[in-house]
C-alpha cells in the first residue's frame, strides 16, 4: 500500500515538472516490483527504443486445491528485455510502452502443506503426509514473455540530462504448464486429476502487476 501511495504521489508531482525531451542515446535503470538496467536510443521525438537486462523480484502466493494449501513461489530468472516507448502527445511526458522479455527457464515452484489432520486431499481422497512425504511441483512458461504499460517521464529542472521515470503495467507469461512430482502412495489417477486442476488454475497465460520508478541519463 505504501509503495502504491508513493508512486501516486510521484505521478502527481511529475505534472508540475518539465516533460522529458528525447535524447539521442541514454542509459537507464529502474526498480519496483522488479529491476532493469539498460540503454536506449531515440528513434524520433516521440519514439524511443530500449534494451537491457531485467528480472522480477521474488514473490510468494498462498493458494489451495481441494482443501489442501500450497505455496507458489517464483524463481530468479533474469532475461533480455526490449521495448518501445511511444509518446502520443508531443511535448508531454506521458508514454505508452510495449516490450518483450526473453529469459532462460521461467518457472514457479509449488509446495503443498498438510492440513490440520496431517494429510493432503487430492481428487477428494485423503493421503497421510507422513506416508507420502513432501508434495511439490512446478509451473513452467515459455521463454518469451511480454510487457504492456504506461508511464510518465520528466527532467530535473537543474539537471536536464537526468530524467525521472515512473511505470505501471503488466508482465505477461505464456504457455504455463503444471507438473506435480511423483509421490509414493498417491494413486496415479488422483495425481493426474490434481495436476489437471492446477493446469486450469495456473496454466496458460498469466499476468502480474508491474510498477517502478527509475533514472535515465542522456549521453
Amino acid at each position: 500500500m505504501k509503495r502504491h501511495s508513493a508512486l501516486a504521489a510521484l505521478a502527481l508531482l511529475s505534472l508540475y515538472l518539465p516533460a522529458a525531451r528525447a535524447a539521442d542515446s541514454f542509459g537507464y535503470g529502474k526498480i519496483g516490483t522488479g529491476a532493469e538496467l539498460g540503454v536506449g536510443y531515440a528513434l524520433s521525438d516521440d519514439l524511443d527504443f530500449r534494451v537491457g537486462i531485467a528480472d522480477t523480484f521474488r514473490y510468494r502466493q498462498d493458494k489451495s486445491l481441494d482443501g489442501s494449501s500450497y505455496q507458489l513461489k517464483s524463481r530468479a530468472n533474469p532475461g533480455l528485455a526490449a521495448s518501445l516507448d511511444w509518446r502520443p502527445a508531443r511535448g508531454s511526458g506521458f508514454r505508452l510502452t510495449g516490450g518483450l522479455l526473453l529469459s532462460g527457464k521461467p518457472r514457479d515452484d509449488l509446495a503443498f502443506s498438510a492440513n490440520g489432520a496431517g494429510s493432503y486431499t487430492l481428487n477428494g481422497n485423503a493421503y497421510a503426509a507422513s506416508a507420502v512425504g513432501p508434495l511439490s511441483g512446478k509451473v513452467e512458461y515459455r521463454q518469451l514473455g511480454a510487457y504492456l504499460g504506461a508511464g510518465w517521464d520528466f527532467t530535473l529542472p537543474e539537471a536536464p540530462r537526468w530524467r525521472v521515470t515512473t511505470d505501471l503495467g503488466a508482465q505477461l507469461r505464456f504457455g504455463g504448464k503444471t507438473t506435480l512430482n511423483p509421490a509414493g502412495g498417491i494413486a496415479a489417477a488422483d495425481l493426474a486429476a490434481a495436476q489437471q486442476k492446477l493446469d486450469h488454475d495456473l496454466g496458460g497465460t498469466r499476468f502480474r502487476l508491474s510498477a517502478g520508478v527509475g533514472l535515465s541519463y542522456a549521453f
